[in-house]
């Protein structure tokens, strides 16, 4: 009877014990779920570091900066050490930016993030994900291959500052950046040498240096030079997108010659209800093949609207016999809207296969001047 009443009285402390403990853990919000689990978010909040600095261009690893975004805590600003210099080359795939982070560089012309593996689906150089704030600034984004976003594929909101983006592939959406969702803003910063044409690409490539869906676009000081794409050699913006260019130039963008009646939009491409405003912009010697060597606006799936203010479109050209024309902007169906002021929209160039100046090199259709233009030849 006496070890029974041990047993009993033993087995009872016990049961308090493990009562009192929960009656705890529930107040202070433990578990025995996060007791355990060592790779919880909590325990990864506590040993996160307060603006990490990179100190080698290692793909991954401690101090490299693949670990430098893994280790940060939200609101981090990244920064890299006096030895990282050249070139950090991605050969496990893209950098995800998951967390409100900060990356600046020492300079674009100082250090270059590339990607050093094949195209895949994860080969964007950085990838931001939806919800996160991010901005990467002084530093160059160069060789990225992937389906979308080849440079930068961003699905939160991204600000680009005194960067370079180049010499980035896409199969379908934005060789530089492609964003979807959220915002982008870009300043003093170029985009340079983005995209490839190749046979079969006629109708897919969208965006050379830039695409955006359903996204507030933001350009400020920053050139464009050098991208290919199917519509929207340097800028294509679609899905009732946002546009805002200021002080910006878009020159030499668009599509290879070979290239037929399917390329539009050599500098900017305009699609589904987009509004865009163009403020103190060149956009020249762009080209395209169907109409808009300079800037296309598509008539399908909702009409669009261009604003043109103290800006020159001059010097694009049209080479096709598609009934399309407008060497420097083309509003085809006339169901999109153009707004005009103190611009100048002249000395662009429309020809046919067999290089007979058409009807209208400057512009072709529906034109609203509000005040203090200079417009080249135009026709409807």
């Amino acid at each position: 009877m006496f070890r029974l009443k041990s047993h009993a009285a033993m087995f009872a402390l016990v049961i308090g014990l493990l009562t009192t403990f929960n009656q705890t853990a529930r107040a202070e919000s433990w578990s025995w779920e996060n007791l355990f689990s060592f790779g919880s978010s909590a325990n990864a909040a506590a040993v996160c570091t307060t603006n990490p600095v990179v100190v080698n261009d290692l793909d991954s690893g401690a101090g490299s900066l693949r670990q430098a975004v893994i280790d940060a805590c939200p609101g981090s600003t990244i920064t890299f050490g006096e030895a990282v210099h050249g070139t950090i080359s991605l050969t496990t795939g893209r950098i995800v930016i998951d967390k409100n982070l900060t990356i600046t560089g020492p300079g674009a012309d100082a250090l270059t993030i590339r990607n050093a593996s094949k195209m895949g689906d994860q080969n964007n150089v950085i990838y931001v994900n939806a919800g996160v704030t991010a901005v990467l600034s002084d530093l160059t984004v160069s060789d990225g291959y992937a389906y979308h976003g080849g440079g930068i594929f961003n699905l939160g909101n991204l600000t680009v500052r005194n960067a370079v983006i180049r010499n980035n592939l896409s199969v379908d959406y934005g060789s530089g950046i492609s964003s979807f969702g959220g915002a982008l803003t870009i300043v003093n910063s170029i985009f340079t040498d983005n995209g490839q044409m190749l046979p079969g690409q006629e109708n897919t490539a969208l965006g050379g240096g830039i695409s955006v869906r359903d996204t507030s676009l933001t350009i400020t000081d920053s050139t464009f030079s050098g991208n290919l794409a199917a519509k929207g050699g340097g800028i294509y913006a679609a899905a009732y997108s946002s546009v805002t260019i200021t002080n910006s130039t878009i020159s030499d963008n668009g599509n290879p010659g070979w290239v037929g009646s399917y390329t539009s939009g050599g500098g900017l491409y305009l699609a589904e209800g987009v509004v865009a405003t163009l403020t103190n912009c060149t956009v020249s010697h762009n080209r395209a093949g169907k109409g808009g060597g300079g800037i296309y606006m598509e008539h399908l799936y909702g009409s669009s609207t261009l604003t043109l203010i103290n800006s020159t479109v001059t010097k694009n050209r049209m080479i096709s016999n598609s009934e399309n024309f407008g060497g420097g902007i083309s509003n085809p169906e006339s169901d999109s809207t153009v707004n005009v002021r103190n611009s100048i929209i002249a000395g662009n160039i429309a020809l046919t296969d067999s290089y007979f100046y058409t009807a209208s090199p400057d512009f072709y259709g529906t034109l609203t001047s509000q005040g203090y233009n200079l417009i080249g030849t135009t026709d409807t």
